[in-house]
Order: structure tokens, then C-alpha cells, then sequence
């Protein structure tokens, strides 16, 4: 038995009442329990069996009790189960009653919904709430950095504000809340559990415990910090940021509070050491320029400090221009060295074969002596600390390779973009290594590459990442979705129950899932996947539906998906952008010139009914079989009465183009559109009323589970939601800045919604 000190040291919620009072007779009646707890999870699955207790095991003769479990459901067993079947939140409730009538009662809130749909999701609030990522996983945000402690434990961090944690080199992520949805740009940490993620703007980060709780930081410096940032952890307390223009900020106290940074080129070394070129010369100073030391003068020279380098604290370069030659190309490049951070001063050594300067891009020198620099594209290579520089010769597949955006990362280690591959040398260019993701041929790019903390190579396409544990033998990609979803945003959504649904783009590729949007397959309808428009898809009974693609045909199921018709209609029939059907057998379809064109006979066939005589048309709903609205550009709204014969113009009350026109029911009607529009019907669509809305983003689609709970989705990552039957809409996270096409609703606590690179989102919570 477990007594009630147990249950109140886990934290059960108890309520405790006691009502009536009696009694009679000699007997006294059984005494009621001083307190009353029950047993049970706070969460469960819908159909799900829970198992209640409380501590009132063993009872005491001459009590009775009674379960109720929120949903009707009642039970007189000591320790019963129960299951619920539809998404909620119930109050549980134990009475335990004794011969007089007296009561005592312990309730306990059980939410019931689908979270197995969101289990290790990246999701946009605390414990799996919100929206949450299903396609692609983790993110479908684009990747900005990547940033490795150790050999296992890593940070990434997206454009939409996400930060995800690895702990096992990068197979797997997790996501850690920001509190932010501005871009992200960097992430940097100084060991395991300080560090920072920075934005190019003002935004600053800080975290001390590796990331599981992050705080804003107020820096004072200037919203636009100007050009990219880098954040640069000396230690766990003290770090600098600065701008590619020279702005920087650092830190002494972990954050509490930014000073600003002494103006004009500036160097960090990995200590913090401030190193500084005030036009004179160069100074350095140990307390980020509080004090300083001059340690080169250039005076009264016709010298100018062109470029500088530390690899590490004590060893430094500096290249200098020397002018006053008298024939071209005047000047004289001066290098100079150090190996003490210029204590004793800075040696000057002679240089040879760097060509001029004016062409010279890539130059760095590595405390080992070895160095790479990149001369009117040909890659140079020293072994002598700078004295010397040798042209390496490289061709791949047979070409020269041009070194212009040449990366090195140490003295043996360089890369360049070449094509759409990344060529490598791990040896000092003895050898090279073509890096390339065959996925992405042949219209995919690679961009960066990225070494990771336990070898494994990092190479991006956009925003896709491909991670490879075998020096790029092989590939795995991490962040983004597949390639061909760049080609064609999903645009039509549809849910048969809580695990069989469907997601389509207008170029003709289906994504499917079978439990919930946990995997999804993807399929292709046709032989084109390139089309940016919009797909429009709607299913009735036994399996029946139709699916516009490409804005030239409409297609047939009668099997939920698994198989469709050739295209149904003429090929005469054009610049479709909708269709509707009230029944199994009678359907319309809008076409962008205002033509309505009308089937009997499940779409098989179809006729020319009637035309609007307009353009830009671009949605179309039927209430029933008589009442339909159309909507367009500039607010245009249409309207019929007799199954689309005639058609009315209609104020809508907007001039804002008009994408999506939903019935709720045969009197309610919305309709969605550009600059945040709204407007809604409360008589089948004769008058229309605007509604206001927190945003000004182009919205594309509106859905409901019930007459209460609703969503509305739109660009950049814009969601909506109601809980009052669209009286009050509110803005919610959604964990991307992409494009959202459609949304589609199973219940007021479940929805998914489909956008831009093929991206799949889901909630079990509402999206709260």
C-alpha cells in the first residue's frame, strides 16, 4: 500500500471536499479519510487505457466510492482504467462516501491527445507543445552554423531563432527553446556549458547550462550591427562580438553587461588579446583596450598595414605595403613576424613568389610554419614560415581548379568550391578529394564545408546539411528536406483520421502517412515536379476524391489516394485554380479568366456553365448544391444561388487579393488573402465583414476541426488560431519563416500544416 506522504512526494494534485453531514442510530458512522489522493498519468493517448489508485487501499468497511472520468464515463472499482476517444482535457474525480452521507473527493486533470505524433520533435514550446517539425527532421528552417565542443556535443541554429543540441556528433538533434524568432546566424561556446548564439542584427544569447535554458542579452549595440557577426567566447565569462565593419562589444562577466570595443581594424587572438591598426601602427592590449601597447610604428613611413594574422597567442604576421618605388608596380611588400606576440618586438624576414598584392586573396600562416596564400586564383604554399612560396598545380576531372573562395583550416588542410562539389587536401595539396552529395545533381551547389568535432565532414547545400562519418565516401543528410521539394511547395492537405493523410504540390508530388505524419512516402503523379503554383484536394466518402494539379486537370481517386485517373477534363480547359464538390457526383472548378465549369457525374465529364467575365480569379466553394462563392483579385466576390447558372457580384469590403473561400456550414463562410485579410459571411455568403488580424503577411489557407478552434496559414510561417468560433484570432509560433500553404485539422487539439521546401508540421496541443 502506499500511504499519502508517498503521493504527495510525487507531486499528485489533490482536492480535497467534504459535504453533507448525518448520521443516526447508535453506530457512529465510518470515518472518513483524512485526506484523499489519487494515482494516475497527467497525459494519455486517445483510446488509450489509464490506470487510476489512491491511497485509500485497503478501504475501511461501511465506504463506498465512485470514479467519475469527465467524459460520462463512471466507475465503482477500486482501481479502474479508463480510456478516452477524443483529444481534451478531463477532470478525474474520486468520492468516497460513508453511511451518513459524508463525502471527501480528490480530483486530478488528465490531457488526452496525440503526442506520440510530436515524441522528440522539434517543437516550438516546452515539452513537445506547439507546432512541431514531422518533415523534414529535425528542422525544415535553414541551418546557419554549426558549431562542435568536444568530439560528440554540438550546437546548430537556424533562420527562424530554432537552437538544436547533439550529443552524439550529429546523428541526432534536439531542440533547446530560444525565446526567439529572429535569424540566427552564429552559435559559439567556450566549453560544455557557456556559450552564446548571435544574430546579425542585436540579438545576443547567453546560456550556462549548455544550452537547456537561454537568456537575451542587452549588448547597447546598434539594432543593424553591421555586416556579419562573430561571436568569440574567450572563456566562460568573457567574450567579444564584433562586425565585419569593425563594431564590437565585449564582456568580462559572462553578459551582465557589454562595453563597447575601440574602433578600427581589430584582431582577437584565442586568449583576448586586442590587436589594433590605428593607421600609425599597431597596438595591443590584454583588457580590450583600457590600456595599451604600441608595438609597431609606422610613423612617418610610407608603410601601410594591409594585413595581419595570429594563429595563436604568440605567433603573428603582418603584411605592409612599402610605397615610393619608382617603377610599377611601386611599392614593396614588407613581412613581418613574430613568434613572442611581438614582446621583443617584430623580426622583418624576406618574402618570395607571392606575386602583387592587388591580386592576392587567401593569405594565412599557421604556427607550424606552414601557410597557404591564393594569387590571381593559382593556390601558393609554404613550408617556411612565409619566406618562400611555392605554386601548387591542382586539376580535377581534368580541369584547373581556380582557388578565388579557397578555405584552410590548418597548415595541411584547404578547400575550395569547385562546380557544384567542394574539392579537399588534408596533406598539403599532395592529394585531392572531390566532395559531392549525388542527391543534389545536378542543380544543387555546395557551399560550406564544416568539420566536425569527431571527424565526420559537414557539407552544405543552402539549407540542406549532409553530415559523413567516412571522409565523404558517404552521405547523410541532416538538416533540410529532399531536394526535389525545392521544386514545388506543398499546397493541399487532407487528413482521413488521425493517421491516413495526404499532402500534394501542384508539380504532382504526393507525400503520404499512415500513422500521423511520423514517416511520410513520397510519390510522384506526373511526370512534372516543377511548378511553384498551388494543388487544390478534397475528399468525400467511400474513399472518393479529386485533385487539381498544374492548373490543367483534375484527377480521380476512388481508393483514399492510392491510385488517380488521367486527367478528367478537356484539354481545352485552362488555368484552372479550383474546384468544389457538395456530393459524390456533382462538382465545379474555377478557372483564373472567371469560367465555371460544371460535372454531374463525379467529374467524368464537364461542361462550360457559365463565366465571370473577369481575371484573377482563384478560389471557389459550394455550401450545397445551390449556394457558391468565388473570390479573386482585388476583392472580387462572386456569388450563385442556383448551383452556379448565375452568378452576382458582391462587396466584399477588401481590395486585397482573396486566395482561399471556406463554408462552415451552410450560413458561415471565410475567406483569406493578401495583407493579413479576413472576411467573414454569417448569411451563405451575401454580406461580408472584415475581421481584424495581428499581421500583414499573405494568408493562404483557413480551416476548422469544430465550430470553436480554428487555423489560418500564410507566408512566412504566419499561424492564426481561434478558440472562439473567429470572433478573436491570435498569433501563434509556428518554428519556420517558410511559406505555409494549407492547413487541415482532425480535432480541436490536432493539426498539420504543409509550405515551402516540402515542410510538414504538426500539433497535438492546439499549437499552444
Amino acid at each position: 500500500m502506499t500511504n499519502h506522504s508517498a503521493w504527495r512526494a510525487i507531486g499528485l494534485a489533490l482536492a480535497v471536499t467534504l459535504s453533507g453531514c448525518g448520521g443516526g442510530g447508535d453506530a457512529p458512522p465510518t470515518e472518513l479519510p483524512q485526506s484523499l489522493a489519487v494515482a494516475a498519468p497527467s497525459t494519455a493517448e486517445p483510446g488509450a487505457e489509464v490506470a487510476f489508485s489512491s491511497d485509500l487501499a485497503p478501504p475501511p468497511s461501511g465506504l463506498t466510492w465512485q470514479w467519475r472520468f469527465g467524459d460520462g464515463g463512471t466507475s465503482d472499482d477500486l482501481q479502474p482504467s479508463h480510456s478516452w476517444s477524443s483529444p481534451g482535457q478531463y477532470e478525474v474525480t474520486l468520492t468516497v462516501s460513508n453511511e451518513a452521507g459524508q463525502t471527501r473527493q480528490a480530483t486530478q486533470t488528465v490531457t488526452v491527445g496525440r503526442f506520440s505524433l510530436i515524441k522528440d520533435a522539434a517543437c516550438t514550446g516546452p515539452g513537445n507543445t506547439g507546432w512541431c517539425w514531422q518533415r523534414p527532421k529535425p528542422t525544415g528552417n535553414a541551418v546557419l552554423d554549426i558549431h562542435f565542443q568536444g568530439t560528440q556535443l554540438g550546437w546548430a541554429v537556424d533562420n527562424a531563432g530554432q537552437i538544436l543540441n547533439t550529443r552524439d556528433g550529429g546523428a541526432t538533434w534536439t531542440r533547446q527553446d530560444s525565446g526567439v524568432t529572429t535569424s540566427l546566424t552564429q552559435v559559439r561556446f567556450a566549453d560544455a556549458l557557456n556559450g552564446w548564439a548571435v544574430s546579425d542584427s542585436s540579438t545576443v544569447l547567453h546560456t550556462s547550462d549548455g544550452g537547456s535554458h537561454w537568456q537575451a542579452q542587452a549588448t547597447g549595440a546598434p539594432l543593424f550591427f553591421g555586416g556579419t557577426a562573430t561571436m568569440m567566447p574567450i572563456s566562460a565569462t568573457t567574450a567579444v562580438w564584433f562586425s565585419q565593419y569593425g563594431n564590437g562589444r565585449f564582456t568580462l562577466d559572462a553578459g551582465e553587461t557589454w562595453a563597447a570595443l575601440p574602433g578600427g581594424q581589430q584582431l582577437i587572438t584565442p586568449s583576448g588579446t586586442l590587436w589594433q591598426s590605428d593607421g600609425i601602427g599597431l597596438t595591443k592590449s590584454s583588457d580590450f583596450g583600457k590600456t595599451n601597447k604600441r608595438t609597431l610604428d609606422l610613423s612617418g613611413q610610407n608603410r601601410q598595414l594591409l594585413r595581419l594574422g595570429f594563429p595563436d597567442d604568440q605567433h603573428g604576421w603582418a603584411l605592409l605595403l612599402e610605397f615610393g618605388k619608382p617603377q610599377p608596380p611601386y611599392y614593396t611588400l614588407v613581412f613581418l613576424t613574430t613568434s613572442d606576440a611581438a614582446d621583443t618586438g617584430w623580426q622583418t624576414r624576406s618574402t618570395t613568389g607571392l606575386g602583387e598584392f592587388f591580386n592576392l586573396g587567401l593569405f594565412q600562416l599557421y604556427a607550424d610554419g606552414k601557410g597557404w596564400a591564393v594569387s590571381s586564383g593559382q593556390l601558393l604554399r609554404s613550408v617556411d614560415g612565409g619566406s618562400n612560396w611555392s605554386p601548387l598545380s591542382v586539376t580535377v576531372d581534368g580541369q584547373p581548379v581556380n582557388f578565388g573562395a579557397a578555405q584552410a583550416r590548418d597548415g595541411d588542410t584547404l578547400w575550395t568550391q569547385l562546380g557544384n562539389s567542394v574539392t579537399l587536401t588534408r596533406d598539403g595539396g599532395a592529394t585531392w578529394t572531390t566532395l559531392r552529395v549525388s542527391a543534389e545533381s545536378p542543380f544543387g551547389f555546395a557551399r560550406t564545408l564544416l568539420f566536425g568535432g569527431d571527424g565526420a565532414l559537414w557539407l552544405n547545400y543552402g539549407s540542406r546539411w549532409y553530415r559523413s562519418p567516412d571522409g565523404g565516401a558517404t552521405w547523410q543528410r541532416i538538416f533540410g528536406g529532399d531536394p526535389l521539394d525545392d521544386f514545388s511547395p506543398l499546397s493541399a492537405l487532407w487528413f482521413f483520421d488521425a493517421a491516413d493523410g495526404l499532402a500534394v504540390s501542384a508539380g504532382g508530388w504526393l507525400v503520404e502517412t499512415s500513422n500521423g505524419g511520423l514517416n511520410w512516402n513520397r510519390r510522384s503523379l506526373t511526370n512534372n515536379g516543377f511548378n511553384f503554383g498551388s494543388a487544390r484536394m478534397q475528399f468525400g466518402s467511400a474513399g472518393q476524391g479529386w485533385l487539381l494539379l498544374n492548373g490543367t486537370a483534375i484527377h480521380r481517386t476512388t481508393d483514399r489516394g492510392a491510385s488517380w485517373s488521367t486527367p478528367l477534363m478537356p484539354t481545352t480547359f485552362s488555368n484552372l485554380v479550383d474546384f468544389s464538390f457538395v456530393d459524390a457526383t456533382q462538382g465545379w472548378a474555377l478557372s483564373a479568366d472567371g469560367s465555371i465549369y460544371r460535372s454531374q457525374d463525379s467529374g467524368g465529364n464537364w461542361e462550360t456553365q457559365s463565366t465571370l467575365a473577369t481575371f484573377g480569379m482563384s478560389a471557389l466553394r459550394f455550401a450545397n448544391a445551390s449556394v457558391g462563392v468565388a473570390v479573386g483579385a482585388a476583392g472580387q466576390l462572386a456569388r450563385t444561388t442556383d448551383g452556379g447558372a448565375h452568378w452576382k457580384w458582391r462587396p466584399s469590403g477588401v481590395t486585397s487579393s482573396l486566395s482561399r473561400v471556406v463554408f462552415q456550414g451552410e450560413d458561415k463562410a471565410w475567406a483569406v488573402g493578401s495583407a493579413g485579410t479576413l472576411i467573414r459571411s454569417t448569411n451563405g455568403g451575401l454580406g461580408w465583414t472584415r475581421l481584424p488580424l495581428p499581421t500583414v503577411l499573405d494568408l493562404k489557407d483557413i480551416a476548422f476541426a469544430d465550430a470553436d478552434h480554428g487555423w489560418i496559414v500564410g507566408d512566412g510561417g504566419t499561424v492564426l488560431a481561434t478558440v472562439d468560433g473567429g470572433r478573436n484570432w491570435t498569433l501563434q509560433p509556428s518554428g519556420t519563416a517558410l511559406n505555409l500553404g494549407s492547413v487541415f485539422a482532425v480535432d480541436a487539439r490536432t493539426a498539420w500544416m504543409v509550405g515551402a521546401n516540402g515542410s510538414v508540421l504538426v500539433t497535438a496541443t492546439g499549437g499552444y
